[in-house]
């Protein structure tokens, strides 16, 4: 959940701890993290200053204890304590802010370690007199920007926070509707041979890391100039185009709309829920529980047991909810 690395620096160990916000003051803190921030960019030339400013470099729940636009008590009363403070780099930046790292000699700076398995350098610092953990992800910038896919597949939202749910729960239910869009289909190979059993297909992949897929295209007879079909049924074969992170045709394609008028919604499990809700029947809803709730019982979001149940049931409840399920659809975790 974040906030207990241990670095090493000059044989003294520290661990990292969880940020009482409420206690040191979200403002005061969040401006010591500005200030280190600033002498990086200044050092390495990695963001601007209005990078920091804005918001835009940090990801998850440091998104929106960062957003300039919300106030002390708007993020107090969602969110006490932070485990650690996200912040996006262009992947181009690693070896640079390794080699600084290492060189760097200030009393507040407590020690680094890199996580190639996530491409994550965890970095400790003490701030207000509480041992911070900062933690830098490489990503894919764009124009000296992190690009809208590094925003969205790590984003957190302040309305979702609002409900108590976590990021998390956010790339499930986006996963669990990708999940059901499986048609049913012929799969053939680029010979026109069929190789699949009858079941239907995974049609669409999600991942935080490689972006959206659509594992097939359809199977086009050039010498007859139509698309193939047997048995009624459209033929189709493996796209071999890599993962897409257009964000936009990804929304548009999940939710079968032409414009972007509910675009905004995507970004949160709460606006997800409605876009359910509104774009799909009542039969394609309970597909797409189903495969949530096999989700939550499949992945562990927390390593204490009874975290784990209250977080994952508590997002349960908002889905529901919104989705307005009634007392026949119970999830038991």
């Amino acid at each position: 959940m974040g906030g207990n690395i241990r670095v090493f620096k000059d044989g003294v160990k520290t661990v990292a701890q969880q940020v009482p916000l409420a206690r040191i003051g979200r403002s005061s803190f969040c401006n010591v993290v500005r200030d280190i921030l600033y002498g990086i960019a200044d050092y390495l030339d990695c963001w601007t200053h209005s990078n920091i400013e804005s918001g835009e470099i940090f990801n998850g729940s440091s998104q929106f204890v960062f957003n300039p636009k919300l106030s002390d008590s708007d993020i107090i009363s969602v969110k006490k304590t932070i485990g650690d403070v996200d912040v996006m780099i262009d992947e181009e930046d690693r070896d640079y802010l390794i080699k600084f790292l290492n060189s760097l000699d200030v009393p507040e700076f407590r020690g680094f370690v890199y996580n190639k398995s996530i491409d994550q350098v965890h970095s400790v610092w003490n701030i207000l007199g509480v041992n911070c953990q900062i933690d830098f992800e490489f990503t894919r910038f764009v124009d000296g920007r992190p690009s809208e896919f590094s925003r969205f597949s790590h984003s957190a939202s302040f309305a979702d926070a609002e409900y108590g749910v976590k990021a998390v729960f956010h790339k499930f239910l986006i996963g669990a509707v990708t999940y059901t869009t499986s048609q049913n289909i012929l799969v053939a190979n680029e010979s026109g041979k069929i190789i699949n059993d009858g079941k239907q297909p995974k049609f669409a992949v999600f991942s935080v890391v490689d972006g959206f897929k659509i594992k097939y295209r359809p199977l086009y007879d050039k010498l007859r100039g139509e698309f193939v079909k047997r048995f009624g049924l459209q033929v189709f074969v493996k796209n071999k185009s890599p993962s897409s992170t257009n964000v936009k045709r990804f929304y548009k394609y999940l939710f079968n709309v032409n414009t972007l008028d509910n675009y905004e919604k995507f970004w949160s499990f709460v606006g997800t829920c409605e876009l359910i809700r509104d774009n799909f029947s009542r039969e394609k809803i309970v597909e797409i529980y189903n495969k949530f709730c096999e989700m939550l019982q499949s992945h562990q979001v927390s390593k204490n047991p009874e975290e784990d149940r209250e977080l994952k049931y508590n997002a349960y409840r908002v889905f529901i909810s919104i989705l307005d399920f009634n007392d026949n659809f119970k999830y038991i975790l």
